[in-house]
């Protein structure tokens, strides 16, 4: 959460170079490859057991 809030307040503050600027928008990248890379591992869990949980119905 306080890394969210700090990118907000960098956000707010006027851009007053194109480095700032570039800075803020590495760190929104690095944060959406982050959350797509969780997301992608989530579903995976998600798969891998609902496939353990088809299994042991099968074999019952």
């Amino acid at each position: 959460m306080s890394q969210s809030t700090a990118l907000v307040g960098e956000l707010k503050q006027p851009c007053t170079c194109r480095k700032s600027a570039k800075e803020v928008w590495q760190l929104m990248d690095e944060a959406v490859r982050l959350l797509v890379f969780s997301t992608y591992k989530f579903i995976a869990r998600i798969d891998q057991i609902a496939n353990q949980a088809g299994g042991e119905v099968c074999v019952d």
